[in-house]
């Protein structure tokens, strides 16, 4: 029986993520990462080494054995779409290798990628999101933009129908609450790259 895999920050861990991914190649499970694919990277050229084989993984994923592979909007994406379009500061400020932004610009075909990220995915009673969402609102009627920057912390009840999986705010380990379960272990920070099978 396949299952979907959620995958917590990666923030350029391109070794990391290799680990991580290695036990689910040839499962035919599906992958989601939920965002935040670099920046902060630990690694030379980790940036660009996690971003082209998560895109490859996304548009192949049958050479993978698997059945899907998709990547949601982060904030770290967000933030590296205002700094193709010139707003650089806040980006370089949040661990923005000027170098990966020449490549970006160089290879436009992953500019166009990243803009095609999904903010939400529904998979049976998950709602997986990069950040958070406000309590009480449809997930349809939620604006993209808190979807990739809420904190989720402290725990507000969401009183949505769904379990919600979400990265973003670093934890120490993968944490439960009554209605959502947080994924991000901090990976640039801590060496762990969190996977949770729904």
């Amino acid at each position: 029986m396949t299952q979907t895999i959620a995958i917590g920050d990666v923030h350029g861990c391109y070794s990391l993520l290799l680990d991580t991914v290695k036990p689910y190649i040839g499962s035919s499970n599906e992958l989601i990462f939920l965002g935040d694919l670099f920046d902060r990277s630990p690694e030379n050229n980790g940036d660009i080494k996690v971003l082209e084989y998560v895109r490859d993984m996304n548009e192949h994923p049958d050479t993978y054995g698997l059945s899907n592979v998709d990547c949601l909007m982060g904030n770290h994406e967000l933030l590296l779409l205002d700094a193709v379009d010139g707003d650089v500061d806040c980006w370089l400020n949040n661990g923005g290798d000027p170098y990966f932004l020449n490549y970006l610009i160089e290879n436009s075909s992953h500019i166009d990628w990243l803009k095609d990220r999904p903010s939400y995915l529904i998979r049976n009673d998950y709602l997986l999101v990069h950040a958070g969402v406000i309590p009480d609102v449809p997930i349809d009627k939620q604006d993209s933009f808190n979807l990739s920057w809420l904190r989720e912390d402290p725990y507000i009840p969401h009183n949505l129908p769904y379990t919600l999986v979400y990265g973003h705010t670093i934890h120490s380990d993968i944490t439960h609450y009554p209605d959502r379960i947080a994924i991000d272990t901090g990976a640039f920070a801590t060496g762990k790259l969190s996977a949770y099978a729904l």
